[in-house]
C-alpha cells in the first residue's frame, strides 16, 4: 500500500490533482489531503472525495504552511510507501503501478522518476535509468541530477516510511524538499532511478516583475549549497563533482539579485550594499568559478561576480526590468 500525501491550500487544480489520484491504475492507495486553512472551497471539495472514496482521509488545520501539513500527512500514514502530491499537480494514471512493480522487482529505499515541467513549452526531466547500491556509486551522478532538480523534489519520488526519521523544517518557506530528501538519503542504503515521467510539474515563472520580494532568497539559497555540499563530502565523497551544485546555487543567486533589484522597497544605495556583500561571499565567488552555465547571460553574470562588478550586475537587471516594462 502505498500513503500519498496532498497538502492543500486554495489549489486552483485541485480535482485534476485529486481525479489523477482516485483513478489510478493501482488501487492500495491511502490518500491524505491535509486542508492547510484554506479560504476558499478546497476544503469542501476535499471532503466531496473523501465522502465518495473510502479510500480518502481528510485531515483540517489551521494555516501553517506546507511543510507542517506534510508533517501532519506523515504523522498519519500506515503505509509502508510514502509520496508526496502537491495540490497543483498531478500523476500519470498508471504512476503508482509502475513505480511499485519496479520496487517490487528490485527493492529499494528510494525510487527517483520523471517528471513533466508545464511551461512554454512542455519539457520532460528524466534522471536515466540507474541503480545505486551505496552513496559512494552516487559520486558520478549526484551533480548531474542535483543540477535537473531531479533531488531537490519530494514529489518525484517514492520514500519507504521506515526510513523516514525527520520531518519537514517548518523554518523554511522555499527549499525545504531538499533539505528533506538530502537527509532521508543519508539513511538510504540503496537508490533507484526510472528514466520515465510520471508526476506533471505546474511550474511558475519566478520572473515576473510583479513578484513579491523576499529578503531571504539569498539566505536560503546559500543554506540549501551548504547542505548538498555537506552531504557530498560526509556521504559521497571529497572528490564528488559540485557543477550542479554550483550551476544551482548561481542561479539563486541570480534570482536573489534580480527580486531585490525589481521588488525591493530599500534604496538604492542599500541594494547595492547588498550585492556587493554578496558578490564578496567565499560561497558565491566559488560558484562563479566553478559552475559550467550554458546560457550567455548566466556567464556574463558569474564572469561578472568573479571581477566584483557590482555596477555592471545592478545596471544589467535594471535594464532586463526597463524592457520587460516596456514590452508589456
Amino acid at each position: 500500500m502505498i500513503s500519498i500525501i496532498v497538502p492543500v491550500y486554495n489549489a486552483k487544480n485541485l480535482k485534476m490533482c485529486v481525479e489523477s489520484l482516485i483513478h489510478q491504475s493501482y488501487p492500495s492507495l491511502d490518500i491524505l489531503l491535509i486542508d492547510d486553512g484554506s479560504t476558499d472551497d478546497s476544503g469542501a471539495i476535499c471532503n466531496a472525495y473523501q465522502a465518495a472514496d473510502s479510500r480518502v482521509r481528510v485531515v483540517h488545520q489551521a494555516n501553517a504552511g506546507v511543510s507542517a501539513a506534510r508533517n501532519t500527512g506523515l504523522r498519519l500514514a500506515t503505509s509502508p510507501y510514502i509520496m508526496f502530491v502537491d495540490s497543483d499537480d498531478s500523476l500519470e494514471l498508471t504512476a503508482c503501478e509502475e513505480v511499485m512493480r519496479e520496487m517490487n522487482r528490485e527493492p529499494s529505499d528510494l525510487i527517483i522518476f520523471g517528471y513533466f515541467l508545464h511551461q512554454k513549452p512542455t519539457a520532460q526531466i528524466r534522471p536515466g535509468k540507474r541503480r545505486y547500491a551505496s552513496k559512494g556509486e552516487l559520486r558520478e551522478d549526484f551533480s548531474t541530477l542535483y543540477d535537473s532538480y531531479l533531488i531537490h523534489c519530494v514529489w518525484n519520488k517514492v520514500f519507504v516510511r521506515d526510513r523516514i526519521d525527520r520531518e519537514f523544517d517548518v523554518s523554511l518557506s522555499l527549499g525545504e524538499d531538499l533539505i528533506f530528501v538530502l537527509d532521508y538519503m543519508k539513511n538510504a542504503q540503496s537508490i533507484r532511478c526510472i528514466d520515465t515521467c510520471y508526476y506533471h510539474y505546474q511550474w511558475d515563472s519566478p520572473s515576473s516583475l510583479t513578484m513579491r520580494y523576499r529578503d531571504d532568497y539569498f539566505a536560503i539559497g546559500k543554506r540549501l549549497y551548504r547542505a548538498a555540499s555537506t552531504f557530498c563530502q560526509d556521504y559521497i565523497g571529497e572528490n564528488a563533482d559540485k557543477t550542479g551544485l554550483c550551476n544551482v546555487f548561481l542561479c539563486d543567486c541570480f534570482r536573489a539579485m534580480q527580486n531585490m533589484i525589481w521588488s525591493s522597497p530599500l534604496p538604492k544605495k542599500e541594494v547595492k550594499h547588498r550585492l556587493r556583500q554578496w558578490v564578496s561571499d567565499p560561497d558565491v565567488g566559488y560558484a562563479a568559478a566553478h559552475a559550467a552555465l550554458k546560457n550567455r547571460e548566466g556567464k556574463l553574470l558569474a564572469r561578472a561576480i568573479q571581477r566584483g562588478r557590482v555596477e555592471s550586475i545592478y545596471c544589467f537587471y535594471a535594464v532586463k526590468r526597463y524592457i520587460k516594462k516596456i514590452k508589456r
